[in-house]
């Protein structure tokens, strides 16, 4: 996860891992897929197998090519 750059919010923190934290950084695809073009993503909940999961950050899009 050390290679990608966020482009909203924030990357995980150790506290986050201490304790646990039901935090979850989004793709730019799958924001893309889960809300509208202006709607706030940062704090907002959604559920990953059946738990909660507050988005604290979205990645910043990328294309990947083959032959990386």
């Amino acid at each position: 996860i050390n290679r990608y750059e966020v482009a909203q919010g924030r990357m995980f923190s150790d506290l986050d891992l201490h304790d646990h934290a039901d935090v979850i950084i989004l793709g730019s695809k799958v924001r893309d897929a889960l809300f509208a073009p202006h709607e706030q993503v940062l704090g907002a909940l959604i559920d990953f197998n059946d738990r909660p999961f507050r988005v604290i950050g979205v990645l910043r899009h990328y294309e990947r090519y083959w032959g990386e």
